[in-house]
């Protein structure tokens, strides 16, 4: 249970990392983003200014780089747009594929079961705590996660052929 879920967790990081590393090497132009890529370079640099004592003046430096579409875009490092937060929850994994532009529909199916099964039983063997190991559970674990894996593949394969991170 503990290695299905560290595969679950691990893979869609290093994934979407790797997809936010190509989109930054295209070199692309603010112009030239869809919306959700904009924002998400946008979103750290907002970040900021609502942290900065001089708030109006960030703000106005965002606004500027919005306005600029023929400036490069500097997109955030993508160990920092893309973390697990430490438990890759199913609303974790929905803004992450949010992020990045992908269709996480095909996999709301298994949000519960990754929730309430999956990550539960993780969290028992991580923890320490008194949990049964179920070893139907952990080969059928395996088993779904290569299954929904494969299909983060593919939804990630798709965003990059169908541009999903370029204005249409």
């Amino acid at each position: 249970m503990a290695l299905a879920y560290a595969h679950w967790e691990g893979y869609v990081v290093a994934a979407s990392r790797s997809l936010l590393r190509y989109v930054t090497g295209l070199r692309l132009k603010y112009g030239e983003l869809s919306d959700v890529y904009l924002a998400l370079c946008l979103a750290g640099a907002l970040s900021q200014a609502e942290g900065s004592r001089l708030r109006i003046r960030r703000h106005i430096d965002v606004v500027t780089r919005l306005r600029n579409a023929n400036a490069e875009a500097v997109f955030p490092s993508p160990n920092r747009a893309i973390q697990a937060d430490g438990n890759l929850k199913s609303e974790k994994f929905d803004d992450i594929a949010t992020r990045l532009g992908l269709n996480a529909e095909p996999f709301t199916l298994h949000y519960n079961w990754l929730d309430s099964e999956l990550l539960r039983r993780r969290n028992n063997i991580a923890h320490g705590a008194l949990g049964y190991a179920d070893t139907q559970f952990g080969q059928d674990a395996l088993e779904t996660v290569a299954d929904l894996l494969s299909r983060f593949r593919t939804a990630a394969q798709n965003g990059v052929a169908l541009d999903v991170f370029r204005r249409q």
